[in-house]
Order: structure tokens, then C-alpha cells, then sequence
């Protein structure tokens, strides 16, 4: 970053050859010494926000496995407890109180924030869920309700919305007619759209009723914006004119008051291996690159690094 001293007080925890680390910023704002803070078992999945970090911690050593335990750490206290086994964290909702679960039978479960009990049980099956943006709703990809095999051509029933509030689970996008939604990228700012990619690669979006569904990327033509490679998340500027998303680099997309996408420019070049963060909503990207190989050309990628990024710049 231009200027470190944005970073003065932070600081942050990522997972890197299945150990999470957390690395401390000095007052100064240079970067302070990395500290490994869980070392043992293979972790993945990490999901965090100012108060706490949820993490997989795989019990067969270099392994991805289904035998596996949900902790959480307190970043305040330094405090880990198991939260539960089989499990992987989903999301957590942004007025602190839940989180969200997966569990290792495609079980979608709702705990309080301290993993203190189970809060609610979502549909049947379900998983890859996201909290809106007031925390009062839950988007997650629906499976069907019976026993999952793996490879199950019905096995996505589609995007669904569930209200913790009332309990109620309402399906409103279906699989059929324009490919598989089988994944979450985001919410629109204000809560009225839902972003998730379709099995053609491109981004669609829908409204809450299940209405105005539309197709917003890689559509053809010189004005449709194009995502030429995996983008796995939407993050939103302030004032909901702009969104960013890591694919074979950071792009950023121009948003229509409507939450349709305008184009499409990228503004970072970076490899793979990408996590895209805020390190403070809305004004500074927080990037972290993994480093490693590239499986499909076998090119070793450029060592593990992090770097933020203002968005100012980036919107010039």
C-alpha cells in the first residue's frame, strides 16, 4: 500500500499450508513479526470479521478429509474452543449475534455466535450460505431433500432464502432453464438482488420474489461485462456503484441503480490463488496471494504476499 500507516492498530489472519497465521501490525504501521496461532491438523475454510475467526481443522494430517472439528477464535482474548465436529463455518452475520454452519451431511445449521447451541436448522440440506447485508436474511444454495449422491444431476435445487425470523424457506431461483446455481457471490448493498454464477460462467443475479431474473455477464457483445475466469465474491463499495472481484486478477464492475452491471475493467494484474477481503469496509482491499503452482500449466506462481490496495485508486 502507498501509505502503511492505514494499517496502524490492525491486523489480520489468513491460512497458508494448512497453518493460520495472524499477522500484527507495529504502531508504525509496518507489518510485525507472523505469528503461527494454530499449527497442528490441516486447516481450511477460514471465515472472519472483527471479533472472531472460524476455521476447519482437518484431523488427517495433509489431508482434505470429512473427519474434521469447527473451532473459533476470539481475536480479542486469543481464546480457540471446538465449536463442533463435522462441520465447516458458512457465514457470519453481520449484526454479530449468528453464524452459519455446514456440516459434513450437507446439513445447514444457524448457532449462536459463541457456538454456544443450535439457533435453527435451514430447510433440509442445503450449504454456501451468505448473510444479507442487515443480517436478517440468510441466502444459501438448496439441495434436494433426500440422501445426496455426489454427481446427482438434481442434486441443486437452486437459490433459496431463509428468514431466521420466522423460520420461513422460500426457493426462488431453480436450477432449470439457465444452468446450475451452484454457488453464492453476492448480495446487492441495499438487499434486493442476489448475485451467483450459472453452469456457463456467467454472473445472473434475481430479485427476493424470485422475480427478474437476468443474465449479467459474458452476455457478448463489446457493452456486456465479462468475467473470463472463476470470480468467487462481490464486495460492494458504500455506495453501491461499484463492486470487486478477484478472477485472474481484481476486477471492477460498474453497478446500475437497478443492480444490473454496466461493464466490466481490470484493475489489478495478478495470478491465481486470490482472497479478497476488506481491511476497512469500503475504503481499503485487503489481497492475499497464495503463491504455489498453476495446475493447468504447471508455471510456479509468485511467492505468498498481501497487499492493500485503496479504492479510490482503483475507481480512477
Amino acid at each position: 500500500t502507498k501509505d502503511p500507516t492505514i494499517l496502524k492498530g490492525k491486523g489480520f489472519f489468513y491460512v497458508e499450508n494448512c497453518v493460520l497465521y495472524k499477522q500484527a501490525i507495529n504502531d508504525d504501521g509496518t507489518l510485525a513479526t507472523t505469528s503461527k496461532i494454530v499449527a497442528t491438523g490441516s486447516l481450511r475454510y477460514v471465515e472472519q470479521d472483527e471479533g472472531i475467526v472460524l476455521f476447519t481443522k482437518d484431523l488427517l494430517i495433509g489431508t482434505h478429509s470429512s473427519i474434521n472439528e469447527l473451532w473459533m477464535l476470539d481475536k480479542v482474548t486469543g481464546v480457540t474452543k471446538k465449536i463442533m465436529d463435522n462441520a465447516a463455518p458458512g457465514s457470519i452475520s453481520p449484526l454479530g449475534d449468528i453464524v452459519t454452519v455446514d456440516t459434513d451431511d450437507d446439513q445447514l445449521l444457524v448457532l449462536a455466535r459463541d457456538g454456544g447451541g443450535l439457533v435453527a436448522k435451514v430447510g433440509i440440506q442445503g450449504g454456501n450460505s451468505m448473510f444479507s447485508p442487515d443480517g436478517k436474511k440468510i441466502a444459501y444454495i438448496k439441495l434436494k431433500d433426500e440422501k445426496i449422491t455426489m454427481g446427482d444431476e438434481d442434486m441443486l435445487q437452486g437459490v433459496a432464502i431463509y428468514d431466521p425470523a420466522t423460520g420461513k424457506d422460500t426457493l426462488i431461483s431453480k436450477t432449470e432453464g439457465h444452468g446450475k446455481e451452484y454457488r453464492l457471490t453476492g448480495w446487492s448493498p441495499d438487499g434486493k438482488r442476489i448475485y451467483f454464477p450459472s453452469s456457463n460462467d456467467a454472473i445472473w443475479s434475481v430479485a427476493l420474489d424470485g422475480t427478474g431474473k437476468r443474465q449479467e455477464t459474458n452476455k457478448g457483445g463489446v457493452t456486456s461485462p465479462f468475467v473470463p475466469t472463476y470470480l468467487s465474491k462481490l464486495l460492494f463499495t458504500d455506495d453501491g456503484k461499484t463492486a470487486f472481484g478477484e478472477g485472474d486478477g481484481i476486477w471492477a464492475f460498474r453497478i446500475g441503480r437497478n443492480g444490473e452491471f454496466l461493464d466490466s475493467k481490470k484493475v489489478v494484474e495478478r495470478d491465481e490463488n486470490l482472497s479478497l477481503g476488506w481491511l476497512e469496509k469500503g475504503k481499503s482491499l485487503l489481497v492475499r496471494s497464495y503463491g504455489g503452482v498453476n495446475e493447468e500449466t504447471g508455471v510456479e506462481l509468485p511467492k505468498a504476499s498481501t497487499t492493500v490496495y485503496y479504492v479510490s485508486d482503483l475507481k480512477q
